[in-house]
């Protein structure tokens, strides 16, 4: 191989470029594009965007997952977790709990618990079950509080870099993939529809082609079984990144009440925050769970009275920080955020 072809393939698969920035931003948007259509968007050929995706997802860099969708609470059993631990125990905790299909993330924080869970099983009996014997008996875990979610106000797959350029997000806009909710009875999912997902939990652009090769049935088939599941509004697909690429390094869930008169101010409050990417109403003391995702630390004085300002009556009783995230939609992260391996979710 040529020494400078060689010196420059190297560069490029180890440095972060705009275009990076750029494909991340359209799967945002996308996640299932096929390349020819985002390459008219962003200019540059399908095989150049091909081979800068296939960099970042080996390197585990970005990846395309499916993921909860917002209808989720609706037919299955939704909480988040906070637990605290023995003393020098809660990465070896972190690190069993990550294991479990109920955890969808998993998150050392700062703050009132050690540790931060979203969590999800087919039905309250299931998870409830999973709360007691399963977690409860993890060792070194010394005391867990949970609050329900009775409604998904903001999801994580909403939530985007915004690296691209007014035309360019114009020229993707008719590309989104994410299926509204029409209403459809919820459904006990069989054994192609618990494959089809694992096999997207893999690797979320796997063609409907390759899909079938692997369950043993049509492309066709498969298509219909995801997409009926994202109109269920139990699944959306999403491009998760590691903190370095997303250049929102610090993650705050911030524990709220509101007078529940004022929650649906509160979603639309939710929806509008670019550094929110999820929130919550839940059970408990405290009626709304929010995620924030920041540049800095920092910045949290600012977007708090931002929040406060928009309603008046809202009050923050918590301030959890993540200081390292062990896992996130089932898949399991490094030090630096990076995706390292996956574990099947009981979501659905």
């Amino acid at each position: 191989m040529d020494f400078f072809f060689f010196a420059r393939y190297l560069q490029e698969s180890s440095m972060l470029s705009s275009l990076d920035y750029e494909i991340v931003n359209g799967l945002q948007i996308s996640p299932r594009i096929e390349w020819s259509d985002l390459a008219r968007s962003l200019d540059v050929s399908a095989a150049t965007l091909g081979r800068r995706w296939a960099t970042l997802r080996d390197a585990g860099r970005a990846w395309v997952v499916p993921s909860p969708g917002p209808e989720l609470p609706t037919y299955r059993a939704v909480a988040f977790a906070l637990v605290k631990c023995l003393p020098g125990r809660r990465m070896k905790v972190a690190e069993a709990i990550a294991g479990h299909p109920e955890a969808i993330t998993v998150e050392i924080t700062a703050g009132t618990a050690d540790l931060q869970l979203d969590l999800a099983a087919r039905d309250m009996h299931a998870l409830s079950e999973y709360l007691m014997e399963t977690l409860g008996g993890v060792s070194g875990v010394s005391e867990v509080r949970t609050a329900f979610v009775t409604q998904l106000y903001q999801e994580a797959s909403q939530w985007e870099l915004r690296t691209l350029n007014p035309a360019q997000m114009k020229n993707l806009a008719g590309h989104r993939s994410r299926l509204k909710s029409e209403g459809i009875a919820d459904r006990t999912l069989d054994w192609l529809d618990q494959e089809l997902l694992g096999q997207l939990m893999v690797d979320g652009r796997r063609t409907w082609s390759e899909l079938a090769a692997s369950t043993g049935t049509s492309p066709g088939t498969a298509k219909r079984r995801i997409d009926s599941l994202q109109k269920a509004g139990l699944m959306s697909f999403r491009c998760e990144v590691d903190a370095e690429l997303a250049d929102y390094p610090v993650s705050v869930s911030l524990l709220v009440s509101v007078p529940p008169a004022q929650l649906d101010s509160a979603r639309s409050m939710a929806q509008k925050l670019p550094e929110c990417r999820l929130a919550s109403a839940v059970t408990g003391p405290h009626n709304l769970f929010l995620n924030l995702w920041l540049p800095h630390l920092s910045h949290l004085p600012r977007v708090e009275a931002g929040i406060c300002s928009k309603i008046p009556e809202l009050q923050v009783h918590d301030r959890l920080v993540a200081v390292r995230t062990i896992k996130r939609a089932g898949g399991l992260l490094d030090s630096r955020g990076r995706r390292t391996g996956v574990i099947a979710l009981s979501a659905w």
